[in-house]
């Protein structure tokens, strides 16, 4: 029994199953026909869909008794909405469609905007000045809570069983457990201690029996390199040990001829602890994690650091925004309703806030699934963290965000940092599903 309404709307799906409900009068689009485009939106479009008949055959009828033979599913829609009328060419029917599509929008979450057609693919493109309030509303007004779904009366139980031949692969084992509570939780479910109908134990052993109504997890071990077997030798507090010295290694020049204080250590242990989460999560679970070479480069190092860098320049940028707001120099924020969204014009604001701030929930929402089966993805977070933190970085050494003795400019200003805010947010709640907490500084 749902205990409280859904309050999470996943915009960009819903869009989708809009469309597909607008041209084909289908309630579910089980398809891949319609395109979700993550980069090039300028010239792609944020949705696209190919227009041939033929990849649409399944979901319209042949109109062999209907007079609705087409040669193309925006054919096919006009004619069903009886307003082929004045429309005797291709590129008229095309500009039809569109024009009933586009006036539809108006009453969905995301509008559209324009179009243009590619050979044979349709491109649509949103209303971004709607979408980028939208989107950065939602992340504002929810805050920690952003992305999470409503209580829903279901709970489930996890356990570990034990290896006691590996402590790395035990240490992977207590990590997907933790992920799976907080995934789930995320989704509107309890975690609870004692059994219900939902029991899980994760283990790295495929045979043997479990407890009595428990389900069997199976993941993978943490191997050795040099032998791709089940690293039995290497203890988690040498491991870290291991990457603390990697990482004092790869930032030599911070820490040559220095005394580092409690900060530092603290930090280098962080940044470590993240590294070895990032290097056992960032694998399916069901698959074995094969450890790197200590002579070689570690790359889940550099984009633990990486990440966690970017996390805290955003910090810094915010809180010196205040500090200038504090000796006069900048006007306070204005209310995020009394921003002119329309100001974060560049293009990579626009993909930042359509593949991460506005799309945050649905990947969360794709991280897990427990039917028929359970299963959980923490491999996307990973991935979807550190492309953030790469289009995040881009954008910054090409756009500044706080500029002095401007005034016009400040409307500019003001709308960066509400999308600084918002990709903070993104942040902090996807390294907090890890149990990961940022840095203030680095």
């Amino acid at each position: 029994m749902l205990l409280m309404e859904n309050s999470i709307t996943y915009h960009v799906s819903n869009l989708v199953n809009n469309i597909f409900y607008e041209l084909t009068n289908l309630e579910t689009n089980t398809s891949s026909i319609i395109k979700i485009n993550c980069e090039k939106l300028s010239r792609n479009g944020e949705l696209s869909f190919l227009i041939n008949r033929q990849v649409w055959k399944d979901y319209v009828p042949n109109g062999s008794d209907n007079n609705l033979t087409s040669n193309n599913i925006l054919d096919y829609y006009v004619k069903n909405k009886n307003a082929i009328e004045n429309c005797s060419t291709f590129d008229e029917i095309v500009q039809k469609a569109f024009n009933l599509i586009e006036l539809k929008s108006h009453e969905w979450s995301l509008q559209i905007n324009s179009f243009s057609l590619q050979k044979e693919r349709l491109c649509l493109f949103l209303n971004r000045p709607q979408a980028l309030s939208l989107a950065i509303k939602n992340a504002l007004n929810n805050g920690l809570s952003y992305g999470q779904k409503a209580l829903v009366d279901e709970s489930f139980t996890f356990k570990i069983q034990i290896d006691n031949e590996a402590e790395l692969s035990n240490q992977r084992l207590n990590f997907l457990k933790d992920f799976f509570q907080r995934i789930l939780q995320l989704q509107g479910y309890k975690i609870i201690t004692e059994k219900n109908h939902n029991n899980y134990i994760l283990t790295t052993k495929s045979e043997g029996i479990v407890e009595e109504n428990y389900k069997k997890i199976v993941c993978g071990v943490v191997k050795n390199s040099e032998n791709n077997s089940k690293e039995k030798s290497i203890t988690w507090n040498s491991y870290l040990s291991s990457k603390k010295e990697q990482l004092k290694k790869l930032n030599a020049h911070k820490y040559q001829n220095k005394d580092n204080g409690e900060d530092d250590d603290e930090n280098i242990k962080q940044i470590a602890t993240t590294a070895v989460k990032f290097e056992f999560l960032s694998v399916k679970p069901s698959r074995s994690v094969v450890l790197k070479k200590f002579d070689t480069s570690d790359d889940t190092l550099k984009e633990a650091a990486f990440i966690l860098y970017n996390t805290a320049r955003i910090k810094a940028i915010l809180n010196k925004y205040e500090e200038k707001v504090l000796a006069g120099k900048y006007p306070k924020l204005l209310n995020v309703d009394n921003i002119d969204f329309l100001c974060l014009s560049q293009e990579e604001e626009w993909e930042l806030v359509f593949n991460y701030i506005l799309q945050y929930p649905e990947m969360i929402q794709g991280c897990v699934k427990h039917k028929p089966t359970l299963e959980a993805c923490p491999q996307y977070i990973c991935s979807f963290l550190s492309k953030l933190c790469q289009h995040f970085s881009i954008y910054y050494r090409r756009s500044r965000v706080l500029v002095d003795g401007y005034s016009h400019l400040m409307p500019t200003v003001m709308a960066r940092i509400y999308l600084l805010q918002s990709i903070l947010i993104v942040l902090e709640n996807s390294l907090s599903i890890f149990g990961i907490t940022p840095m203030s500084k680095m």
